[in-house]
């Protein structure tokens, strides 16, 4: 029986090539389209979920009070994780995780500036999930010790065996480290950037540790990751440490540790959760997200009504073939699975095409959306399942309305193609749904397109053509500086070097000024860059009142600030220059 549905079906796509070829061509792009936004969507959804036990670890955020509002921080002191976990039993496991660096390193006769060195408590190992090649979980126990990903072992290495060799870092005044274990790398979804792990404690060497560990500021404190019991109550938990982080916090001038307050974030909501101070992690963004989701749902309706509508005009054409069928004797649940096999066909043939294209244009795609998307990422489980149930919904609801249909309709009326499929206002009613969500898709994209066009053209204040930056080694000796800046000006077609402590859209400090304001000092936190003379010249910021800093003004140094117009009206200067 299913043999003959087979050849009916293939018959009528034979006969009627350009009808098939428009199901065929438009399902194809839309499942395309679909396959793109799943796997964009459940990459983004699966941070950190390959954790072990990922249901029961968070990060230990902070709130304090600044310039009138708290503001919250990816960072604690680095006392309140052995406080926490001494006097909490909720705690299982605890580790303090540094941000990833870049570091030059040295071996043998080569040299590596390398990004991906994280410092962390030995206990790391029992919070985050790691899979040891060599080595096992106490691989930090010793201060003096590394642990390596397998591809950077291999940049470094080569083919050597690198267990117990001994890397130096230059960085650190060629401070020696040995090889203790190899970890496989990270996968794409963690929100840290990890490429080999050192001890913490070795920070110590450097001075890096601020004096008093249970200080409130930046400067020292770092991320802290808790594992939690299984059915621990993270409110309560809270509850109950606030009060005794309060009480072992250093109190100064101003006073922070009165509101001071910590709260937990879960690891895996890290990635998409809003921004906030010192969260120095990998990041998306979950409108993006929501916003992708929307349109599959929209490419999804599109793909479907298209099709639907097409077998109305396709169906009406048949309706003679039908009602003859019918007079032969044929039921309506055979007529119906006739169209849900021609259906299945199209769908199938469909799904097959949008992985070959989905292959062949992936390296675009991805360059485009997320350079650490892999198209074998569309072979997990998840991916898999998601588009295993995108797929049969399109079948379902492309073949119910016209297998229904028809199947309902009496021999005597497809005869005489008297209330066939084509002439209800069904088909006008979803033909006006695909118009109205193809329009709402093309103002969207002209908007976007607007958007675009703005950030590309628009004047940001500063020069950003002929302009390039170069990263100064960690820790680079500041009185090298003047020297590099020096030999890069008599470069041939170089106009202008100058330094500065950031990038002009790469971050900046936050520390506490005195602010003159009606008459009055005002404490307030500022957000701060440092450079030198020469960096409005060569980025071309213009001076809008007052003077750019003087290098034969020795006062400048320490004595002379210039701040934007956001700070002038935030602090409701009329006349800036001298204030």
């Amino acid at each position: 029986m299913l043999q003959n549905y087979l050849k009916t079906a293939f018959r009528h796509i034979l006969k009627s090539k350009v009808n098939f070829l428009f199901k065929l061509g438009g399902l194809t792009l839309a499942l395309s389209g679909l396959l793109v936004i799943v796997l964009y969507v459940s990459y983004h959804l699966s941070f950190d979920k390959y954790h072990e036990d990922y249901e029961n670890i968070y990060r230990v955020n902070a709130r304090w009070m600044e310039n009138g509002s708290l503001a919250s921080y990816a960072i604690v002191p680095t006392a309140v994780g052995p406080a926490l976990k001494e006097a909490f039993p909720e705690i299982r496991s605890f580790a303090r995780v540094g941000y990833s660096t870049y570091y030059l390193i040295k071996y043998k006769e080569r040299s590596f500036r390398i990004h991906g060195f994280v410092n962390a408590d030995s206990t790391v190992f029992d919070v985050l999930t790691f899979d040891f090649i060599r080595g096992d979980r106490h691989a930090l126990d010793n201060p003096r010790s590394i642990v390596l990903t397998k591809s950077l072992a291999l940049q470094i290495f080569g083919d050597e065996d690198p267990m117990n060799k001994t890397i130096s870092f230059t960085d650190r005044s060629d401070q020696a480290y040995q090889v203790s274990a190899i970890i496989a790398d990270p996968p794409a979804h963690s929100h840290l950037e990890v490429r080999a792990l050192l001890s913490l404690h070795a920070l110590t060497d450097g001075g890096d540790l601020p004096v008093d560990p249970w200080e409130i500021g930046i400067d020292g404190s770092g991320p802290l990751y808790v594992r939690l019991h299984e059915g621990a109550d993270v409110q309560r938990f809270i509850s109950k440490a606030i009060p005794l982080l309060r009480k072992k916090l250093k109190s100064g001038a101003d006073r922070l540790e009165r509101n001071y307050e910590i709260y937990l974030q879960p690891i895996k909501d890290i990635h998409l959760d809003p921004w906030i101070y010192t969260d120095f992690t990998k990041k998306g963004n979950i409108t993006y997200v929501y916003v992708f989701s929307l349109l599959g749902v929209f490419l999804l309706l599109i793909a479907a009504i298209n099709y639907v509508n097409l077998s109305i005009a396709d169906f009406h054409q048949r309706s003679k073939e039908i009602g003859v069928r019918k007079v032969m004797g044929a039921r309506k649940r055979q007529v119906a699975f006739q169209v849900i096999v021609e259906t299945w066909i199209i769908c199938i043939a469909a799904s097959i095409l949008s992985f070959a294209i989905l292959y062949l244009f992936f390296p675009d795609v991805g360059q485009a959306l997320e350079s650490d998307l892999r198209f074998s990422m569309l072979f997990q489980p998840v991916v898999l399942s998601t588009v295993g149930l995108v797929i049969v919904f399109l079948m379902v609801i492309s073949a119910f309305y016209p297998a229904w249909h028809l199947a309902a309709n009496k021999p005597v009326n497809d005869m005489k193609a008297i209330g066939a499929v084509g002439r209800n206002s069904t088909g006008n009613v979803l033909l006006m749904i695909q118009f109205s969500i193809s329009v709402i898709c093309i103002c969207s994209t002209f908007v976007v397109g607007k958007q675009i066009h703005f950030f590309q053209t628009k004047d940001p204040g500063y020069n950003r053509e002929n302009t390039i930056v170069l990263y100064m080694p960690d820790r680079y000796p500041p009185e090298k500086i003047p020297v590099i800046k020096d030999e890069l000006s008599r470069v041939p077609g170089v106009d202008a070097v100058s330094y500065s402590t950031f990038r002009i859209v790469g971050g900046y400090y936050r520390d506490w000024y005195r602010v003159e304001i009606d008459g009055q000092m005002k404490r307030m936190l500022l957000n701060e860059v440092f450079f030198d003379h020469d960096f409005f010249r060569t980025m071309g910021i213009e001076v809008l009142d007052g003077r750019s800093f003087d290098p034969n003004n020795a006062g400048d140094a320490h004595a002379a600030f210039i701040v934007n117009e956001a700070a002038v009206r935030e602090f409701g200067w009329k006349d800036p220059v001298g204030k």
